[in-house]
């Protein structure tokens, strides 16, 4: 099936998902006319400023949109703005026209009309749309625009809710299809979820009903707000923001108008009551009582004594109260588990109110989609991903019913009057325990850690922190999967083996995973621990240790590529340093944040940083005390990268390091580079020296220093850190400046962090970090 190439992309409408689909366009670098209407106070005006106002709005909202919209900021200049009355004559550039301006169906047809006598031959039109029928759009035009045609429903943000579901009218062309998942999935990063032309397609289907059933589960048990988001979030392996919270950031408005929308279009649907807003959501709708957009919605932040305190809605009063604890007991032990089966089974077998609300809602929202799946899509694993992708779900509907076991929780269901699906009982019948088989059909570009470890042959060597797996073409993976993937002796175990098994039997080594984040650093509870009972000579060895295995990682013999992605922080981000290569994800946030726990970098990151900045000096002819100052102020102010393209800026990555914004492709782009440098010749790094310039740039990060202590901008402890990391990073107090084995610098990194370790101030980040999440100035 032939496909070509998205060269240039339209988007009409320059609202807030209009304006940020084209801010992603912009950041897979394809060329993008933002497009919108000419307000009317304008429409005489002949300034091409005046009349694109609304377009250049939107990229405004865009360029300030947190979380980023763009990788980075100049790449707003991949837009270029116009007006519908002006430039729509520029579509005839376009290879993907996509529509995006407000759900209003005479509108969008209007449009239409003129984008079907502008576009050029083969061009792709779609439509952004999340309720408005695919088929009701293109009712009367042509039979080639109706091939050409089909929905393209981008999930709030764009860049980041990896969900893209795609409608495609009976008449839409396969190839044309084709072309939207290629560019999708290789250019955008998105997962595809294939629905049928049905009220809410699959993911607002499912999601909305399921917020239907919470809130009537909430009112028959008298649950109060901040009990429902316990219930609803990590303890159900859903995102921290639950229900209420995610209603508020959605806006209580929108989801009014969404399931008022569903409630209407669904008359035939026997759960059709789930889907109708209660009285409170139209209540508070009409006080504009609206979420995050209104600064109150079923959450309101104030300030009092100069701290900020979070109130909560009473539904009974419409008053803000402070929260109060739950008493739940099950939500306790589920809150204490450590993995999300068994967070699940603690509510599932408890006698408690929390008990009763998870089998209600979790029937319910089982029932309901056994029973439309096949209407509003191909197959349970669609809805599963349009859960996983859209609303981040970490187990979707048929995953979670397995879990709980399919035939167990079917007898619950009939024990409801909630009959199963005939091919649920058909399932059970024949014996089968999986509603679908996730190592089935993988797409070519994906491999899947799962489904290796499957076949047990494919296991090299495991512990409970890290599983070494043989992925084939005699390339390693060193799979992390701690907690948190922070890197202790399991790992440390697992990464020596690693290292020896590659130099007697394979080609390559991949350190990468598959779980929330790539590595959140050192084991942070094992250095504080060590510290307090002053165990120096165990954490020496330790410090000690994970230099040795960074500097056999940079100097191994045969290549080794580190696959970051998402969080890669402190000793985690040390690794990335010293691989041959990075093969990041798009959306890796990395850096050296030791300093915020009390610490300095000490597996090489302050090494690393120093040369890899002298390297690039060199090759620039540009002046390295400059350059050292700026690096020193990205490790003291532990920097984190808000993209990998920014993470390339700040020196995390290498210039040419691959980014690839598909997580899916990491592992198989990562082993295809691999295979790339052994097919070029691979050879190994040679031992280098690098230079310390000792007093002349320590008496300069002194400087600096002082001025932000000065400037209030830091701590006076801040500042006792940072001169302890500008001694390191100078190479110590030369006064002249002297080329210096590497081992030079690791003496000098391990020495400040063991001192460091042994301060009560250092202890205390370190206690309050583990314990709250994030960093003490103290």
């Amino acid at each position: 099936m032939s496909t070509y190439p998205i060269k240039h992309a339209a988007v009409l409408g320059a609202g807030v998902m209009g304006a940020q689909i084209a801010a992603h366009f912009a950041n897979a670098q394809i060329p993008t006319f933002l497009l919108d209407r000419v307000l009317p106070e304008d429409s005489s005006s002949i300034l091409k400023e005046v009349r694109n106002k609304l377009a250049w709005q939107g990229l405004e909202r865009a360029k300030k949109a947190n979380p980023l919209a763009f990788f980075l900021p100049e790449y707003a200049h991949w837009i270029t703005l116009g007006n519908f009355d002006d430039d729509l004559e520029k579509l005839s550039e376009a290879d993907w026209i996509l529509e995006a301006v407000s759900e209003d169906l005479e509108i969008k047809r209007s449009l239409f009309q003129k984008v079907e006598k502008i576009r050029k031959p083969n061009a792709i039109v779609s439509t952004n749309t999340s309720g408005i029928p695919i088929s009701k759009i293109a009712e009367g035009f042509s039979d080639d625009f109706k091939a050409y045609f089909l929905g393209t429903h981008f999930f709030n943000p764009p860049r980041y809710m990896r969900l893209l579901e795609i409608i495609p009218l009976p008449e839409t062309l396969p190839e044309v299809q084709k072309t939207i998942v290629d560019t999708a999935e290789t250019l955008l990063g998105k997962g595809i979820v294939f629905c049928k032309d049905t009220p809410g397609f699959v993911a607002n289907r499912i999601a909305v009903f399921g917020v239907g059933i919470v809130l009537k589960a909430m009112q028959e048990l008298g649950l109060t707000i901040e009990e429902v988001d316990l219930l609803t979030g990590a303890a159900m392996g859903r995102p921290k923001t639950a229900t209420f919270r995610t209603l508020d950031l959605v806006g209580l408005d929108t989801f009014f108008h969404v399931s008022e929308n569903l409630y209407k279009s669904l008359s035939n649907d026997p759960f059709r009551e789930f889907f109708k807003p209660p009285d409170f959501i139209q209540t508070m709708v009409e006080k504009g009582c609206l979420g995050e957009k209104s600064g109150q919605g079923f959450y309101k932040k104030i300030k009092s004594n100069g701290k900020s305190e979070i109130l909560v809605l009473d539904l009974n009063t419409f008053e803000y109260r402070p929260r109060i604890s739950s008493k739940i007991p099950s939500l306790g032990m589920a809150s204490a588990a450590e993995t999300l089966q068994d967070k699940l089974l603690a509510l599932a077998r408890a006698h408690d109110k929390g008990g009763e609300f998870f089998w209600r809602t979790t029937l319910g929202l089982l029932a309901y989609a056994s029973s439309k799946v096949h209407e509003i899509c191909d197959s349970p694993k669609s809805v599963d991903d349009a859960m996983h992708w859209g609303f981040g779900w970490k187990l979707g509907p048929f995953e979670l019913w397995e879990l709980l076991g399919v035939e167990k929780v079917a007898e619950k269901m009939r024990a409801q009057n909630l009959n199963p699906p005939e091919f649920v009982l058909e399932m059970i019948q024949s014996g089968r325990k999986q509603f679908y088989d996730p190592c089935a059909n993988i797409h070519p570009k994906v491999i899947s850690l799962p489904c290796i470890k499957s076949e047990l042959s494919k296991i090299v060597a495991e512990n409970s922190g890290a599983t070494l797996l043989d992925l084939g073409d005699g390339i390693l993976c060193l799979e992390f999967h701690s907690k948190m993937n922070t890197i202790g002796e399991e790992i440390l175990r697992m990464g020596e083996k690693a290292l020896f098994l590659l130099e007697e039997k394979f080609d390559g080594l991949i350190l990468g995973n598959q779980g929330d984040d790539f590595c959140v650093g050192a084991n942070l509870m094992l250095v504080l621990m060590l510290a307090e009972e002053e165990e120096w000579e165990e954490l020496d060895l330790a410090v000690r240790r994970f230099q040795k295995l960074n500097m056999q990682i940079k100097y191994a013999s045969k290549p080794i590529v580190c696959a970051p992605f998402g969080r890669t922080l402190g000793g985690g981000c040390e690794m990335v340093l010293h691989c041959a290569k990075a093969c990041a994800h798009a959306e890796t946030y990395i850096g050296l944040v030791e300093l915020g726990a009390g610490l300095i970098p000490a597996g090489g990151g302050t090494k690393e940083m120093a040369g890899r900045t002298l390297q690039k000096c060199a090759l620039a002819s540009s002046d390295p005390l400059k350059a050292l100052q700026k690096t020193f102020e990205t490790i003291a102010l532990a920097k984190v990268s808000g993209s990998a393209e920014e993470a390339k800026r700040l020196g995390y990555l290498n210039p040419d390091d691959p980014i690839c914004i598909n997580r899916d492709f990491l592992l198989h782009i990562s082993k295809k580079t691999i295979l790339s440098m052994l097919e070029q010749g691979y050879r190994p790094k040679i031992k280098e020296k690098i230079k310390a310039y000792g007093k002349a740039l320590y008496s300069n990060l002194l400087v600096g220093i002082y001025l932000m202590q000065e400037a209030n901008r830091i701590t006076e402890y801040d500042a006792h850190l940072a001169k302890k990391l500008a001694y390191v990073f100078s190479g110590g107090d030369f006064t002249s400046i002297q080329e210096v084995p590497e081992e030079y610098f690791l003496d000098l990194e391990r020495e400040a962090f063991l001192s460091l370790a042994g301060e009560k101030k250092t202890q205390a980040r370190m206690r309050h970090l583990l314990k709250e999440g994030k960093p003490l100035r103290n």
